[in-house]
Formats: structure tokens, C-alpha cells, sequence
């Protein structure tokens, strides 16, 4: 483990120690976006895994980061949430989870594609029986349609009058599992920076005026 940088997206210096919205994980030079230090055991788990189990495993907390996303933009009913995401609901599987992410505007097009690209691979290593790992053609050529090559600067407050900027690199490596786990730290930053963005992005309140009693 390299270090823990928490930072605010447009935050000043004293909201950068005090008010932080973000946790960003630096573990061996990749970035992870979290909820916080409770989710360093799943990544532990992602990096010691088979090829298989790091993408199931990854699939899963992806579309659970997925579900906060769509969750932040929505009114929040126990009963009926519950009943939407699991069992037969009709946000159960993870497809219907990415498309209704597009349909309230979390993401853009090709982030959509991206998100289904992974539920293909998660797919593919959890409903085929024959050995299977990332070198497979198969899991190649899919890993190879989601590869993310760049930088993202942050502006993450002033320190001493100096503005501080966070640069998060992403690199796909050269190795289809390291281009699918760039992908998928991707994939976490923007369904993170969307559901801690400065602001209110939730519902709006009904048009409708409350009714009064006659």
C-alpha cells in the first residue's frame, strides 16, 4: 500500500482535511475510488484472485458502486427499492442497472458501453464451465474494446495560497487483466465523482402542490 489521499472536488484547503468527499486508493500505482477505507478488503481480494474470481468479484462492486449511482438520483423507498433490485425485480440484473444509469444522465454513451463490455466478460467467466482466464480469445478481444490510456487532473483545493492539483493516471498495461482492471478503476472514478458531485443531482420535487385539506 502506497497511500491514502482523500480529496474534494473543488474543495479549498481546509475542506480538503475536514470536509473530504472523496477516497481515492493509490495501491502499487493504480487508483481506486471507494467509499472509504472499509472497502480496502475487496480490493485485496480483486488483486489475489484467479483471473475468474477478480472478475467476478470486480463486476460485483462495480454494479454495487452502480446501484449508489442510481440510488443518489432517485427517491429512496425501502420496500420498493428491495423489491427493484433483487430477485425478479426489474432492476435485478446488472444490464438493466447500466441502461437505466445512460436513461438518467449518470454517464454518457460510451462509459455505457464500456459498463456492458464488463458485464460481457463478467458473463463469460461466470456461465462457462471450460477453463477460462483473460489470455482466452474470447476474454481478450473483449478486454481489448475497453482500454483507458490517459490522465484525469483534479483540482483539489489550495494549500498555502498554491493551488493543488491530483493527477490519476490510468494505464492499460500490457496484459488483457490489467487493461480490464484499468478499466473497471475507470469506470469506479466516474460513477464516484457523479455521486459526490458538488451540488444536488437527486430528484426533483413533484410539480404537483401539496393537497390541502378542504
Amino acid at each position: 500500500m502506497r497511500e491514502t489521499i482523500k480529496y474534494h472536488v473543488t474543495g479549498t484547503g481546509s475542506e480538503l482535511t475536514s470536509a473530504c468527499n472523496f477516497c481515492v486508493i493509490m495501491e502499487d500505482l493504480m487508483v481506486w475510488a471507494v467509499r472509504d477505507k472499509s472497502d480496502l478488503p475487496i480490493l485485496k481480494e480483486i488483486d489475489s484472485q484467479t483471473d475468474r474470481g477478480a472478475a467476478l468479484i470486480a463486476a460485483a462492486y462495480l454494479e454495487d458502486r452502480l446501484v449508489d449511482a442510481i440510488k443518489a438520483r432517485t427517491n429512496r423507498h425501502e420496500k420498493i427499492e428491495r423489491d427493484f433490485y433483487k430477485g425478479l425485480g426489474p432492476l435485478a440484473t446488472f444490464s438493466a442497472k447500466i441502461n437505466l444509469g445512460l436513461l438518467l444522465g449518470i454517464y454518457d454513451l460510451s462509459f455505457h458501453r464500456m459498463l456492458h463490455t464488463v458485464r460481457d466478460i463478467r458473463n463469460k467467466f461466470a456461465h462457462k464451465t471450460e477453463p477460462l482466464d483473460f489470455n482466452s480469445q474470447q476474454i481478450r478481444d473483449l478486454c481489448h474494446n475497453i482500454g483507458v490510456d490517459g490522465f484525469i487532473r483534479l483540482d483539489v483545493g489550495v494549500t498555502d495560497g498554491v493551488k493543488q492539483i491530483l493527477e490519476l493516471k490510468f494505464d492499460p498495461g500490457d496484459t488483457p487483466r490489467s487493461t480490464f482492471i484499468n478499466a473497471v478503476q475507470f469506470l469506479l472514478l466516474g460513477l464516484d465523482m457523479e455521486l459526490k458531485a458538488p451540488g444536488s443531482r437527486g430528484p426533483a420535487a413533484p410539480a404537483l402542490p401539496e393537497l390541502k385539506e378542504a
